[in-house]
């Protein structure tokens, strides 16, 4: 396992729990109970995903791995006062957040092409996967 690739991704995914937090704010600010309590479980998640990420990491390298934050994808959309705003604003937000994932699929896809033996790689990847298929679900249902 390279550090290099190992710190790319440790700091992807802790931009990642940056990215899950501000989506968490906006849907609590907007009143989307349901928006802000996937986002909740998704924040957490992301949080286990990275520790585990660590720990594997550690166990393989024999060190630790500190993650750097870079800059989080940017979510703020100006404020909306009226039902179809907030809803237009959470499509957005879902979009964004979509995107974000489409990104980190193409980090996760880059580290197994780099080190095809590495199970984590193609491990998290797959969960990455998974979470898109659960976002197109969440985009059917908001229009």
């Amino acid at each position: 396992m390279s550090e290099v690739l190992a710190q790319e991704i440790l700091n992807h995914q802790l931009e990642g729990i940056m990215f899950h937090a501000g989506m968490l704010d906006l849907f609590i600010s907007l009143g989307f109970k349901k928006l802000d309590r996937i986002q909740e479980h998704q924040l957490i998640d992301e949080i286990k995903t990275h520790v585990k990420t660590k720990r594997e990491v550690f166990c393989c390298k024999g060190k630790m791995i500190q993650a750097k934050a870079g800059v989080a994808p940017d979510i703020s959309i100006k404020p909306a006062e009226t039902e179809e705003e907030k809803k237009s604003i959470a499509r957005q937000t879902v979009r964004k957040w979509r995107e974000w994932e489409v990104k980190t699929i193409a980090v996760y896809a880059d580290a197994c092409k780099k080190e095809p033996a590495c199970k984590l790689w193609h491990k998290l990847r797959q969960g990455v996967e998974r979470e898109i298929k659960h976002i197109d679900k969440i985009m059917c249902w908001l229009g």
